[in-house]
């Protein structure tokens, strides 16, 4: 009895403690030791999945759920993933391409046209450096730096631009020509003057904008400030004269040289010389004998005649605004042209060099009609900014004798304002000034 009576408080303790957890309520104590159990294995759960960094990382491999290139790297080595990564790379150049509209049509460039460059180097070593030495956070995408080069899209892009000054204005300037009746003349494009300018430097740096965030377009090519014709080009100046006699075989050398002349071009700040371009004169090169005159003589030689239109050229280039590198006037004033207006190539050392100082091309043209008896010379281009004609005029200031001691004053009509331009005197030794 003493033994089981000692066990009676032990019993007693046990059975409330069974029935604490299958026939009574549970403690409060024991709900939240649970509850809490649960929260902490949660929170470990989703710590873990956000920032996958904070696992144990393999110091020889990318930690999972990196991503370079929509390359996923997770577990491979950085041999593994710099070759996954190469590939798509290359497999995204192959497959890059970007739309551009010209004038309404559409065009397309790849990215191997463009010069498509991904630079996954830096991104490719964030990406395994991800969760090592504690280096983690919530970002695991790793962008790598992709370019292009506007100079391949300009060549590109160019090969779709409509025909005007950016690929060259003499496609759509043409020159016509007849040796029998003495003709020469030119054609210029109806619509080159109506065709947009297109910004095309503008185009290419919005291709390679484009494929920097790896875009398809379409890019819009913009037009150059004025509009549709900006860079079209326009008669700046010209001058006309007389061919009095187009029996003589001057007038013959006159349409020659004409016909040779007739559309050239002269780069801006380049100079142009009239002799360098017609190159020998003689009977072999098919010049014809004829007067001309050289020093204080008149003499017939092969090309007689060609001062009548290098005097006509010198005219036109004055008003259209050329700048004078090399000039000669003539011994004495001739009977084609106003007195200072004149130009001499035949005497020793004589040249007509012209340069244009402007910022884009300009174009001579020759409208030569020598059984019509007119020559008109044009410089043509882009028009002055102030939107005002030129014309030069010349005057004869004093008269001393028949061939010398005269003096001519040439000044240039612009607009309704007359600027003096220079004096040249005709000496009655033969000389001038």
């Amino acid at each position: 009895m003493t033994g089981q009576g000692n066990r009676e408080p032990e019993l007693l303790v046990l059975q409330e403690k069974e029935k604490g957890f299958r026939g009574g309520q549970p403690s409060r104590k024991w709900i939240a030791v649970i509850i809490g159990a649960v929260a902490v294995a949660a929170a470990f759960f989703i710590i873990l999945k956000l920032f996958p960094g904070m696992q144990p990382a393999n110091p020889d491999t990318f930690a999972e759920g990196v991503v370079v290139l929509d390359c996923d790297l997770s577990g491979l080595s950085y041999a593994e993933g710099e070759a996954s990564v190469k590939s798509a790379a290359e497999r995204k150049t192959d497959e890059q391409t970007v739309a551009y509209e010209i004038a309404g049509k559409q065009y397309t460039v790849t990215g191997r046209e463009a010069g498509m460059v991904i630079d996954y180097s830096q991104a490719l070593a964030d990406a395994f450096a991800y969760g090592k030495n504690g280096n983690a956070g919530p970002e695991r995408i790793f962008d790598c730096t992709v370019s292009a080069d506007p100079v391949l899209i300009r060549e590109e892009v160019a090969k779709n631009v409509p025909d005007t000054e950016t690929n060259g204005a003499e496609g759509a300037l043409e020159k016509t020509a007849d040796e029998e009746k003495k003709l020469t003349g030119y054609e210029l494009n109806e619509q080159f003057a109506e065709t947009p300018v297109v910004d095309v430097d503008k185009l290419a740096e919005g291709i390679a904008a484009e494929i920097a965030v790896s875009g398809r377009g379409p890019v819009i090519a913009e037009e150059k400030a004025g509009g549709p014709g900006a860079n079209a080009i326009e008669v700046r100046g010209s001058y006309g004269t007389a061919i009095e006699h187009p029996e003589l075989d001057s007038a013959y050398n006159i349409w020659k040289a004409s016909d040779l002349l007739n559309t050239t071009k002269i780069g801006p700040g380049e100079t142009w010389s009239m002799k360098e371009a017609f190159g020998t004169l003689g009977e072999e090169d098919g010049w014809k004998l004829a007067n001309e005159l050289i020093g204080q003589k008149i003499e017939k030689v092969p090309g007689g005649g060609l001062n009548h239109l290098a005097s006509t050229v010198y005219a036109a280039a004055l008003t259209a605004g050329l700048e004078i590198e090399e000039h000669t006037s003539r011994p004495w004033p001739a009977d084609y042209i106003d007195a200072g207006l004149d130009a001499d190539i035949f005497s020793e050392g004589a040249d007509l060099a012209l340069r244009n100082a402007s910022d884009h091309p300009v174009y001579l043209v020759i409208e030569c009609d020598a059984e019509g008896k007119s020559l008109t010379v044009s410089f043509l281009g882009q028009p002055f900014e102030d939107g005002l004609e030129r014309q030069v005029e010349s005057e004869t200031v004093t008269e001393n004798g028949d061939l010398g001691g005269v003096t001519a004053e040439v000044s240039l009509k612009k607009g309704g304002v007359t600027e003096t331009l220079f004096e040249v005197d005709y000496q009655a030794d033969g000389t001038s000034r």
